[in-house]
């Protein structure tokens, strides 16, 4: 895995390499020692007015005997887990950030399915809209993530959200024609109220 010059990880809940699983005694530090320094720590700027918290790491990895590895980790740090962020185009930023990197990807939370497969799905989408091809029924797509991550979106909650993304990202785009407006306002009010206190 860290044999890539530059790695780029979006992580949702556990911190930087620094266990298997969070709320466990064991962390990597129990198997390895730990070769790697934080070099610069800063928040994640957006482009636009939002309540998302990202801090943005950059790590220098060093294995002994061999050339440093440097790592970009942004860490979504207000993303409950089992539950969902505030719904504005934040993930479609964030996204578009590392977007056309040509280093290793990783997205990770603390269990990889919820928050992590929410925003795969988010992504690709993304990927297939900007490719022109057809955007289908999202349950399908999703269907075909839960195959090789079982589980990928943990609640109805974060299948709304990826929902309520995709339908900003596409009013944004102007994928949408202006007469669908009321229906969208619409299911934003009925996210708003059914993801309430998630």
């Amino acid at each position: 895995l860290l044999r890539a010059p530059l790695i780029e990880i979006f992580i949702t809940e556990i911190s930087a390499f620094s266990g298997v699983l969070e709320k466990l005694e064991l962390t990597l530090e129990s198997f390895h020692k730990p070769n790697f320094m934080c070099v610069l720590v800063f928040q994640f700027q957006f482009p636009i007015e939002t309540r998302i918290h990202i801090q943005v790491s950059f790590l220098e990895v060093k294995i002994p005997g061999e050339s440093p590895h440097y790592c970009i980790h942004y860490h979504w740090q207000d993303w409950p887990d089992r539950g969902v962020p505030e719904a504005d185009l934040a993930p479609v930023y964030l996204l578009a950030k590392v977007q056309n990197t040509t280093a290793p990807i990783i997205v990770h939370c603390s269990a990889g399915i919820g928050r992590t497969g929410s925003i795969v799905l988010i992504q690709h989408s993304i990927e297939l809209l900007q490719s022109q091809s057809q955007l289908e029924e999202i349950s399908g797509y999703l269907l075909a993530l839960r195959k090789q991550r079982n589980n990928s979106i943990q609640t109805q909650h974060q299948y709304l959200y990826v929902h309520q993304i995709l339908l900003l990202y596409l009013k944004k785009m102007r994928y949408l024609d202006d007469s669908v407006n009321p229906y969208l306002e619409q299911f934003t009010a009925d996210y708003v109220e059914a993801t309430r206190g998630f």
